[in-house]
């Protein structure tokens, strides 16, 4: 009885993070309650072939992201120890597994050779979560060298007849601007807002801080939100800022700064590195959040902030927010510092910030639960 899919960890194994796209692999896994069940495991690089990790493994990723009072590092090193017990799976066992799930991009060419190999003889049992086009739309938002170190995955999703897009602004990019094609099998499966948790909205007028979750990095406008808080601080606006991600490419002259303006303004915060329990008390610590990146495949930290009933002044142009209802939102349509301080202004007014909590009671989001239904209801389909 084929009651498997093998869920390919790979990059998580080799880099345990809480990025994005590792966020997506955890919440399948932890949503994933039905047949047939998910076994983790990765592509051996050396052999060119599936290992599948051991039990442990499970409760591990789950501290990285939920956390327990350790360290982000002291566990993915436990992960990365972990994962050096995994054992090779057999060939009789490769046949056994009902379907290939990857939920994540990739950049080594030994693993893409691994799916074209597999594809020739079950294409139709391999399914990919796809995440945006951006590496080759924009690659200037990437660093020098990452479009060419992505071509080898590029290439192998012409020959996976089952992609899932996270968004229908992605699926459009790729089928009409990359792969110029376009597969009834090509499925849009949105991410789900509750991996915080879920919390109904409350004002509180004392609250007069924002919080920007996202990794530092140019195309996030980190900087522009910056240059908006501290035109209101020269203003003697009482308002706290706090960014909460890890540094990213081309940021280095950024986290310069940022480390010697939290030492002198008291009302700058930045963590580079929080797990859910404590990203979760940031967000409820604020009176809304800000997300000002234009350029995303999804965009989950505003959909999360909603989900915990907390506004988000957000940019217009996010896929994660074009199925969703305004109520909460701020929504703005060209990201300057000017922008952002008209909407931080907004928010600071007691009767519009109450408005947008108020709307917050009749707002629905997509769950998790509901993307795993959507990746399992596919897999299960013949």
């Amino acid at each position: 009885m084929r009651d498997r899919i093998f869920y390919d960890l790979s990059e998580f194994v080799a880099h345990p993070l809480r990025t994005g796209i590792q966020r997506v692999s955890f919440e399948i896994l932890r949503h994933w309650k039905f047949s047939p069940q998910l076994a983790p495991g990765f592509i051996s690089l050396r052999r060119k072939q599936p290992m599948l990790l051991p039990e442990a493994f499970r409760p591990l990723m789950e501290r990285l992201f939920v956390g327990d009072g350790d360290s982000g590092k002291s566990i993915a090193r436990k992960i990365i120890s972990c994962a050096r017990r995994a054992r090779l799976i057999t060939s009789q066992e490769i046949r056994g597994f009902s379907g290939f799930l990857n939920p994540e991009l990739f950049l080594d060419a030994r693993r893409a050779e691994f799916y074209r190999v597999l594809a020739e003889e079950r294409s139709a049992e391999i399914h990919w979560v796809v995440y945006d086009a951006l590496p080759w739309l924009s690659p200037d938002t990437f660093p020098k060298g990452a479009v060419e170190g992505t071509m080898h995955y590029l290439k192998t999703m012409r020959v996976i007849p089952n992609l899932h897009f996270i968004s229908a602004s992605c699926r459009e990019d790729f089928c009409e601007r990359i792969l110029r094609c376009r597969l009834p099998t090509y499925r849009v499966c949105p991410l789900g807002a509750d991996g915080l948790g879920r919390a109904a909205p409350s004002f509180d007028p004392r609250k007069r801080g924002f919080s920007c979750v996202g990794t530092i990095e140019p195309r996030k406008n980190h900087k522009v939100i910056l240059e908006a808080f501290e035109a209101l601080w020269s203003e003697g606006v009482d308002a706290r800022l706090t960014f909460i991600g890890r540094m990213g490419w081309d940021s280095r002259q950024l986290g310069d700064h940022l480390k010697k303006l939290a030492q002198r303004e008291s009302r700058f915060g930045w963590y580079d590195d929080l797990d859910d329990a404590r990203l979760r008390d940031a967000i409820l610590a604020s009176r809304a959040t800000i997300y000002a990146s234009e350029r995303e495949g999804f965009g989950l930290p505003p959909l999360e902030s909603l989900a915990l009933g907390i506004p988000v002044i957000v940019s217009s142009r996010l896929p994660s927010i074009s199925n969703i209802a305004t109520g909460g939102q701020i929504r703005i349509e060209d990201i300057t510092p000017a922008s952002i301080v008209a909407a931080v202004k907004g928010m600071l007014d007691d009767g519009v910030a109450e408005r947008k909590y108020a709307e917050l009671q009749s707002l629905d989001v997509p769950i998790w639960q509901e993307m795993a239904h959507s990746l399992r209801d596919a897999m299960s389909a013949r």
